[in-house]
């Protein structure tokens, strides 16, 4: 029953195709990139041990590609997707998943029917995104978790450093544009049940991913103002989130954004405070994390964002939620990660230990898991974060473009810092060189697993 308006979206579809005239198919719009990067893992000491994250050099080999057929006057169809191998000389070790291993991903895929020149009716895998901020968008309510490898990640220039791997939903939208804005709305079903939760996020489905909750969408985006371009957002379903911000021009050169949300409930899986107690106390308690949808949770941003005359940006932006973990969550996330890595062994008898070890060699593996996933969802985990950007934009032959930027956790002072050099050698040919680096204690957000960053270095055919 609930999927009625799917399967009678489609039957439209099929008539419209079946009532048009012959056209031949116009597939003109093509574009994508290949390339091969060669990236070396650098690392430190870590709560999880030495071979949690150990260094290693990886090449990646990797595919992203676009096309868009028009098949009539009124139906048109896009298709978007990526891939990557990664082949690795070392072990990438227990938190960082398989040796030698690849993924391929359909971004997006759908049907396009346009009834009239201001509607337009898509059925497939589709997007639905919203926000520009550069680090985080509370507007953007409907966020899938990405099945990026746990070892690598391609560098391919994106502001989020999951973009090579983003994912639509399977499901029906509709676009409606006139004078006064734009209004978007989509239905995203539940196609699949994820059983695998506890499981790094690469080993699960498509479906896992991008439609494991029953969700309605629906934004507008209003027009009236001259600088600004209000929008409104929300999803209701499984989970509930409403989103508001906007984004202009204060002056000629200096753009504001603000954004902020406020959901029913929590958004990822929090560990619970009381059973970590428990694990401490050596008591079995099962999962241990968990969502709350009891209560109203809000998130803000803020960012301003400058460009000179010479096309160089620079931005600050601040970001704020009241689902993050506290000082005291974060002690007591800490010293749990710390007993279970091996300090449940501290003052028992070497034969008691090793019959427990197998048991909390389960829990390392699922903290580990917990936290990936929570940000392969676009999820920062604690309250306050400042984060810092500066750019340029030349994008001309033999001009060097280049990138940096810093997020810091207000809180705990760790940080994850990027920086990315590049240039074309001609028209079609990238050159580029970079590197993503975390600092912070091994007690901090961004310093807990010992992964020090990666150096990396490749090129890229665009055609």
């Amino acid at each position: 029953m609930k999927n009625r308006l799917a399967l009678t979206c489609f039957a439209a579809l099929g008539a419209q195709w079946v009532a048009t005239p012959a056209h031949a198919f116009d597939c003109a719009s093509a574009r994508g990139y290949v390339g091969l990067e060669g990236d070396d893992a650098l690392s430190r000491d870590s709560l999880w041990g030495s071979d949690s994250s150990p260094s290693n050099f990886t090449v990646n080999g990797y595919a992203s590609g676009t096309i868009s057929c028009q098949l009539s006057e009124q139906i048109s169809v896009k298709a978007s997707g990526a891939a990557q191998y990664a082949m690795d000389t070392e072990d990438p070790g227990t938190l960082d998943g398989s040796k030698d291993s690849g993924v391929a991903i359909l971004n997006e895929g759908y049907v396009t029917w346009k009834p009239s020149e201001q509607i337009f009716l898509d059925v497939g895998k589709i997007e639905r995104n919203n926000g520009n901020l550069f680090s985080q968008n509370p507007l953007d309510v409907v966020r899938n978790t990405s099945g990026n490898l746990r070892s690598t990640l391609v560098s391919n220039g994106d502001t989020n450093r999951y973009g090579f791997y983003r994912e639509g939903s399977v499901g029906v939208g509709v676009s409606a544009y006139n004078d006064h804005g734009t209004i978007d709305l989509a239905y995203l079903p539940k196609l699949a049940s994820n059983s695998d939760q506890a499981q790094s996020a690469e080993r699960w489905g498509t479906l896992e991913r991008t439609n494991s909750n029953n969700r309605f969408y629906a934004a507008f985006t209003s027009s009236a103002l001259s600088n600004f371009n209000p929008t409104v957002a929300a999803v209701v379903g499984d989970y509930n989130v409403l989103g508001v911000g906007t984004s202009g021009y204060l002056m000629d050169n200096l753009m504001l954004g603000v954004q902020a949300s406020v959901s029913k409930g929590q958004r990822w899986r929090h560990l619970n405070m009381a059973k970590a107690e428990a694990i401490r106390s050596y008591q079995n308690v099962g999962d241990p994390f968990s969502i709350d949808r009891d209560g109203a949770l809000t998130d803000i941003a803020v960012g301003l964002r400058y460009t000179d005359s010479e096309r160089r940006e620079y931005g600050i932006e601040y970001y704020g939620q009241s689902q993050g973990y506290s000082r005291n969550e974060w002690k007591g996330y800490f010293d749990t990660v710390t007993f279970i890595n091996g300090g449940y062994a501290k003052g028992l008898p070497s034969a008691v230990a090793s019959n427990l070890a197998s048991g909390y060699d389960q829990y390392s593996s699922l903290f580990a898991s917990e936290t990936d996933n929570a940000n392969r969802a676009n999820n920062l985990l604690g309250k306050h974060y400042l984060t810092v950007f500066v750019s340029s934009k030349k994008q001309a032959l033999r001009k060097l473009d280049w990138t940096a930027s810093v997020t810091t956790n207000l809180v705990d002072g760790s940080a994850y810092a990027n920086a990315r050099l590049s240039t074309f050698a001609s028209n079609h040919v990238e050159l580029y060189t970079g590197a993503s680096m975390s600092f912070g204690s091994s007690r901090s957000e961004f310093g807990q697993f010992g992964r020090r960053g990666y150096v990396y270095a490749g090129t890229r055919i665009i055609v």
